[in-house]
């Protein structure tokens, strides 16, 4: 599997035991598409920080600006197809990305921008650390930000 084996590199290359990298793979932390793997986020069941609740916030908030039918249409196409609900996007960032791209097509891509905005407008995400990335990089990047301030 791609994504075990860019989580146990990244383990390795960090000192860290790769027992973890098998879950962190299937829990969608390690991205293969991306070749990024943020291995030091937090696994929870559900939001408990208030980036996590912004983050499930910006979310929904991102999708109503395609419409209530939509929204609920995509959150009910995650939930089936993927087994994901509303607040288990932090926990699966990776595969809420990746369904995503597989429910909106390129579309996605607009989505996440608003996403990313909608935690900049909710001072969770500085500008300058979202401007560029992907929703996944930026996710990564304040996962690591709140791990070193810790």
């Amino acid at each position: 599997m791609v994504k075990a084996r860019w989580a146990k590199a990244c383990f390795t290359r960090q000192g860290r035991s790769s027992e973890r990298a098998e879950m962190l793979a299937q829990s969608g932390l390690c991205h293969a598409k991306v070749r990024r793997c943020w291995c030091l986020i937090e696994l929870r069941d559900e939001p408990t920080g208030v980036f996590d609740q912004a983050l499930v916030d910006s979310v929904s908030a991102a999708l109503d600006a395609l419409g209530p039918t939509v929204k609920e249409s995509i959150f009910l196409l995650l939930q089936r197809r993927n087994s994901i609900s509303p607040d288990q996007i932090p926990k699966l960032v990776g595969e809420f990305v990746k369904a995503l791209q597989d429910v909106l097509g390129p579309t996605a891509r607009v989505v996440e921008k608003l996403i990313i905005a909608g935690l900049i407008a909710r001072k969770q995400v500085p500008a300058n650390i979202a401007q560029g990335r992907s929703l996944l990089e930026v996710v990564g990047a304040v996962r690591m930000s709140q791990i070193s301030q810790s």
